[in-house]
């Protein structure tokens, strides 16, 4: 239920007569009666001392109530006291803070009958004075006494269900210190504390009923003194609000303890217990509503329309709804077409956004007028902002959409994030740190150790890879390190003739018909051997020298023995000498040195 102040609170046009003003779109309204000219709020202060302590508080709580301009700003010095108390006027602040305390004693002093008449009328009044100069004061009302400088600087609610503290300008703090929110403290017959020191006494702020008015009495500074400073100001607007209200109705109750503020009804019957008067109440034997808002009959919180006047309530599908609000009103589940384009919202594929057509181009029920990802049924499955369709990792989140080898696959969901070809081989070796890239070579050998795999390594078993590009690995190329492709080799000495510096003289062989032997031989620059016999002779070199002659001595391997010579010839016992020796062939088709020349 909302605040007295609400104009939806009792489902009427609750301030209809005497004067108006508009606050927070709802109505105050006063206590003169209808046809009258409508009468106007007032502040009033001394001339003296300027604003009390050079604070607008009470002004801007004037302006928060009534708006700027909307209102009278009087001096006690100037003001005319005959009209001031007459129905001109329905509420009057009276304040003689800081150095006007002096002139409102004097000003009161001279007008207290004419004011408490104006009061006992309907008028209200907040008359409050936290003084800055001269002593206690009488404020009249039966015996009120205003007891100057009994200051107090933490202060509390003294029933924080009063309206001053809850509307209409929140927040409104129920307990609040400063350095002296109030100077004064008021005592007097019939005062009901509002506000009270923490440390007792007297209250700070009490209210009295008086006749057909009501008072606030006060002592208090203005908010710059308090804590909460806006709780402050809030809660002087909300007791200046609280007084202008008045008895709207005259029956005697008033419009903030009205339970018809706007219609009189003295005996405030209320037979639901509802807290709205049976004279305001459109449901009054309903507890749990008290309004029409259509005016068809039924009780809003059992009307099927409570907007729309259908006082008989067809609802043809028998859901919550009534015909007549009911935007689809055969489909019993359900009744709302937010978006008012013709649809249900149960059967519109975006029913807060108009799309008659309901296009849906991904077919995930979601239509394409209000689908972040109209191509992408999954929606952004990963929740990275980058629709499935445009994500290059879709099932994971990835915001930078990083992809380091360009292959449309984001590094965080690439097996292979620098290999574009995503293991193109498939042996489970990224292309980065695969032997063979291109061919399957799950073991990745690689017996020459040239880091390409064997099983894609024309040479595997040279690191070299055909140095001399002909063709032909180096382990078996008769000239690894020339070019050779056709590998011709003349004198078959296993070294190919592009290399081979006697290419027409094959390995050293001679023979020999002295005495019926045979014999191999070889010679060298260190002298010669020979064996005869009719026994075959191996003859081996070697060198025994760092010089680069290549040839330092000759040895033979025979059935007899031989001896050699350093006369830099060689014979043998028959004195036979064919002069052809060479060398042998080395693997690789390579001479371990020069070949033999003029022998």
């Amino acid at each position: 239920m909302t605040d007295r102040f609400g104009l939806d609170r009792f489902g009427l046009d609750r301030f209809h007569s005497g004067f108006t003003l508009t606050l927070l779109g709802f109505v105050i309204t006063g206590w003169i009666a209808p046809g009258e000219v409508a009468a106007a709020p007032a502040y009033i202060r001394s001339e003296a001392g300027g604003t009390p302590w050079g604070q607008a508080t009470n002004e801007q709580a004037m302006d928060m109530v009534f708006g700027g301009g909307e209102w009278d700003d009087l001096r006690f010095e100037s003001v005319d006291p005959e009209l001031l108390f007459s129905a001109a006027y329905h509420f009057i602040y009276l304040d003689g803070s800081d150095q006007g305390a002096i002139e409102l004693q004097m000003f009161l002093g001279d007008n207290q009958d004419a004011l408490e008449a104006w009061v006992d009328a309907g008028g209200t009044l907040l008359l409050n004075c936290g003084p800055g100069e001269g002593g206690d004061q009488d404020w009249g009302f039966g015996g009120v006494t205003m007891h100057a400088f009994d200051n107090a600087e933490n202060g509390h609610a003294s029933t924080p269900e009063h309206p001053i503290w809850n509307g209409p300008f929140l927040p409104a703090a129920t307990d609040f210190t400063g350095t002296a929110y109030a100077h004064a403290a008021v005592s007097g017959p019939g005062l009901v504390p509002v506000i009270e020191n923490d440390d007792g006494g007297n209250p700070n702020v009490a209210e009295l009923d008086w006749g057909g008015g009501r008072i606030l009495f006060g002592g208090m500074t203005v908010s710059f003194y308090w804590q909460p400073q806006p709780d402050g100001l809030n809660m002087r607007a909300n007791m200046i609000a609280y007084l202008a209200a008045g008895d709207e109705d005259q029956d005697g109750f008033h419009t903030f303890e009205d339970n018809c503020p706007a219609i009189a009804n003295p005996d405030q019957a209320d037979g639901d217990g509802d807290e709205v008067g049976d004279v305001c109440d459109a449901c009054p034997a309903d507890a749990n509503d008290y309004r029409d808002g259509d005016g068809d009959g039924d009780c809003d919180n059992a009307d099927n329309c409570p907007e729309d006047p259908n006082a008989n309530q067809l609802n043809g599908d028998g859901d919550v709804a009534g015909d007549i609000c009911d935007a689809c009103p055969i489909d019993s589940t359900d009744w709302l077409d937010t978006d008012v384009d013709g649809l249900c919202d149960n059967t519109d594929g975006c029913p807060f956004s108009p799309d008659p057509l309901q296009t849906d181009g991904d077919l995930d029920g979601v239509g394409d007028a209000c689908d972040a990802c109209p191509i992408d049924p999954l929606n952004d499955i990963d929740d990275d902002n980058d629709c499935g369709n445009v994500d290059n990792c879709p099932d994971q989140s990835n915001g930078d959409q990083l992809d380091q080898d360009n292959d449309g696959l984001g590094d965080p969901c690439d097996p292979c994030d620098l290999d574009d070809t995503n293991d193109a081989d498939g042996d489970f070796r990224c292309a980065d740190n695969d032997n063979c890239p291109l061919v399957n070579n799950p073991s990745q050998s690689d017996a020459d150790e040239d880091t390409l795999g064997d099983e894609c390594d024309p040479c595997s078993n040279d690191i070299f890879n055909d140095f001399d590009d002909d063709g032909v690995c180096a382990d078996v190329d008769n000239c690894p390190n020339a070019t050779n492709a056709d590998q011709a080799d003349v004198d078959d000495d296993g070294l190919g003739d592009i290399c081979d510096d006697d290419p027409n003289t094959p390995p050293a062989t001679s023979s020999s018909s002295d005495g019926g032997e045979t014999g191999d031989e070889s010679t060298g620059t260190g002298g010669a051997s020979s064996s005869d016999g009719g026994e075959a002779t191996t003859l081996t070199t070697s060198d025994d020298e760092s010089s680069d002659d290549g040839i330092t001595s000759l040895s033979t391997t025979a059935g007899e023995s031989s001896s050699s010579t350093g006369d830099g010839a060689s014979s043998d016992d028959d004195g036979g000498d064919d002069g052809s020796g060479r060398p042998a062939i080395v693997a690789g088709g390579f001479y371990s040195y020069p070949p033999f020349d003029n022998m």
